[in-house]
């Protein structure tokens, strides 16, 4: 997906992060730090092609994970 978001062809990206959204979540823990990244990265895809409400659930999601992982201060949650 990332190469494609590279690119600038965020359909097949959006495709691609889903995908692996969906193995992840079959697979692994749901508080796994892959599975926010993914998150993280089809909310990104979906903002640049307009839909933010998709985007910021996607986002939500991802952030909640790793603040799961992170301290509490940890300035890169900051926002």
């Amino acid at each position: 997906g990332n190469l494609n978001t590279r690119i600038g062809n965020y359909s097949n990206s959006i495709s691609f992060h889903e995908k692996g959204i969906s193995i992840y979540k079959s697979y692994l823990p749901t508080h796994y730090k892959g599975l926010a990244h993914a998150l993280g990265s089809a909310g990104s895809c979906y903002r640049r092609v307009g839909k933010y409400q998709k985007a910021k659930n996607l986002t939500e999601q991802s952030l909640a994970i790793y603040r799961s992982y992170l301290p509490h201060d940890y300035i890169g949650l900051a926002g």
